[in-house]
């Protein structure tokens, strides 16, 4: 609400400072008419300078309040972009709980009901089932695993058994 207050209050002062502007541009106008019409001491034209001298304080008025109005504006816009910068870590601390609870909640969810709870027993049997098997087939030994020989060659033993393949004799070095 702050922002519709603050664009409300600036146009408002906006609306005030041309209302005055043109009051002044219509005494001015008024004051020149009566001196024009009747001279520059005369009754009329002195009224009318009165009212011009009044304009002018009003339209000066308006436009120191409008610059105070379009200052003051500018440091509620630093402030609100301050608050902005402190609440977006908040907003994204808020977003993350929200999802851990959505996540709680659909667990929940699924828990609900002797049907469901029934189902989370036969996963929980199932799991133990297989990690039973896994172990125990670990705990075996190598007797029914078959076994595998891995050799590892370096750089040097690969271009040594390329070389040999290339000239069809024993190579015993890289560099012979």
């Amino acid at each position: 609400m702050m922002g519709v207050s603050l664009l409300g209050t600036f146009y408002m002062r906006q609306m005030a400072l041309e209302n005055s502007q043109d009051s002044l541009t219509q005494s001015q106008e008024n004051y020149t008419e009566a001196v024009r019409q009747y001279g520059a001491s005369s009754k009329q034209a002195l009224s009318a300078l009165s009212q011009l001298e009044r304009a002018e304080r009003s339209y000066q008025t308006a436009q120191t309040m409008s610059t105070l109005m379009t200052i003051s504006a500018g440091v509620q816009l630093v402030g609100f972009g301050a608050q902005i910068l402190y609440v977006l870590p908040k907003i994204n601390t808020l977003i993350t709980t929200l999802r851990s609870l959505a996540i709680t909640q659909t667990i929940l969810n699924a828990l609900k009901g002797p049907v469901r709870w029934a189902m989370l027993a036969g996963g929980v049997v199932a799991a133990g089932v297989g990690t039973y098997a896994v172990t125990n087939m670990l705990n075996q030994g190598g007797s029914s695993a078959p076994s595998v020989n891995v050799n590892v060659n370096n750089q040097q033993d690969i271009y040594l058994q390329y070389l040999q393949r290339v000239n069809g004799n024993s190579v015993t070095s890289a560099g012979g």
